[in-house]
């Protein structure tokens, strides 16, 4: 039982209606409509479009999906284990426009003893290779869906997504279909779920996702391959692509992803500790958070040793490896960002305002002579290196919190590394 039982998760994802009549907004009308935009011809014609399907590929992880829509652009995301080359959408009502793709490996994506791969083994903390793709299709005007599809290359064969749709942001006024959804982590019930969901309300212009995606992070199979049956990784149950990983599987889950950008804010599950992989496994390092203001008290007394040069990417580096951090999720989405990053943010969404909130903490046990609610063993008092802090908050969270006295506490630490007052 981890520390995620004991109590929920803060983040919040809020709509705002704006104006009289956003409930109409909100839901309901079948006046989706496929439009031709944009209309300018490509200036060189486009190679034909390749026949073997993404779903056809293990090392193809993921269907498309949409982020951060605009007025006239949105982005076009999907995951392969090469880095392959050519990654492009291909888009308009004859698919004869191209926009390539750039990719980037992601940094933290890990497996370990406990994951469920199928024709794969792990012992240790296995890093696996895996690449994001992403393309900003341009032109669009709101309200026009236009036909997308996903095209990569491993090197020796093409391959392409199956075909979608894809649009702007929703202007006032326009009816739109939003899902608000949370806490998906491999639930036995999410494939059925969200199979239902695009069954009935399909397609669906937005997924504005309260937190808590996977259990652990840095698994990559919790976000895309996980074998377990009834335990759905996250972009098979919301793209429908169940069976690929699980043939066996009830459920194929919902394509819904490849047609609707999807908003998502932090969770707690989207938080992890501190980065040991020599000695922890990903589910402890998971567990083991230890609060920013510690770490930044341990790393200036060690500054000289650990970062000679001074170079402030060693600091940040050391500093989030030694107390928390979201690598997996900033890098896995391209989200409206606000004062502080992709950690809360304001949008518009036609006559609904989403405003998404981080206000995550730890979560702690009661059991005594445990690294919990303040209850460290008694080999551990004098060790603060050891403790878990009880239930505390990753990041302060209230008005004007950067300036406001006391948002940190530091340890004044003698000689003898035991904490004494607090100030």
């Amino acid at each position: 039982m981890d520390r995620r039982t004991f109590g929920k998760k803060v983040s919040v994802i809020a709509a705002a209606l704006a104006g009289s009549g956003a409930l109409a907004a909100c839901g309901g009308g079948d006046d989706d409509s496929v439009g031709t935009n944009p209309t300018t011809p490509p200036t060189t014609p486009l190679a034909p479009l390749p026949t073997t399907r993404f779903s056809s590929d293990r090392l193809v992880l993921s269907e498309p999906m949409l982020q951060l829509p605009t007025a006239d652009t949105v982005r076009v995301v999907w995951f392969t284990e090469f880095e392959g080359k050519d990654h492009q959408v291909r888009y308009g009502a004859s698919l004869d426009r191209a926009v390539p793709a750039t990719s980037r490996k992601m940094s933290r994506m890990y497996e370990d003893k406990t994951s469920k791969v199928t024709g794969r083994t792990y012992t240790g903390v296995t890093e696996r290779d895996i690449w994001r793709h992403e393309a900003t299709v341009t032109g669009l005007t709101a309200g026009v869906r236009v036909p997308y599809v996903a095209v990569s290359s491993d090197g020796t064969k093409a391959m392409r997504s199956d075909d979608n749709t894809l649009q702007a942001l929703p202007t006032a006024g326009q009816t739109t279909r939003l899902l608000l959804t949370s806490d998906l982590q491999l639930k036995k019930m999410a494939a059925a779920n969200y199979e239902r969901v695009a069954e009935t309300l399909a397609p669906i212009d937005g997924v504005l996702f309260a937190g808590d995606l996977v259990n652990v992070p840095n698994r990559a199979s919790e976000w895309f391959d996980n074998n377990v049956p009834d335990a759905p990784p996250f972009f098979a149950a919301m793209q429908g692509t169940m069976t690929k990983w699980q043939p066996t599987s009830t459920y194929t889950g919902g394509a819904l992803l490849q047609n609707a950008w999807i908003m998502p804010i932090l969770g707690n599950h989207e938080y992890s500790g501190r980065w040991r992989p020599q000695t922890n496994d990903l589910g402890t390092m998971f567990n083991d958070p230890q609060p920013l203001w510690y770490a930044e008290m341990r790393y200036a007394q060690q500054a000289a040793t650990i970062n000679p040069t001074n170079d402030p990417k060693v600091r940040a580096t050391w500093i989030a490896d030694n107390s928390f951090e979201t690598i997996s999720y900033e890098e896995m989405f391209t989200l409206p960002e606000g004062p502080e990053g992709k950690r809360y943010y304001s949008q518009r969404l036609g006559d609904v305002h989403v405003i998404a909130m981080d206000g995550n903490r730890i979560w702690r046990g009661w059991g005594a002579n445990s690294k919990g609610k303040l209850s460290e063993t008694l080999a551990d008092v004098n060790n603060p290196d050891a403790w878990g802090f009880g239930d505390f908050q990753f990041w302060p969270f209230g008005k004007a919190r950067a300036s406001t006295p006391g948002c940190r506490a530091y340890w004044k630490a003698p000689s003898s590394n035991r904490p004494s007052t607090r100030s």
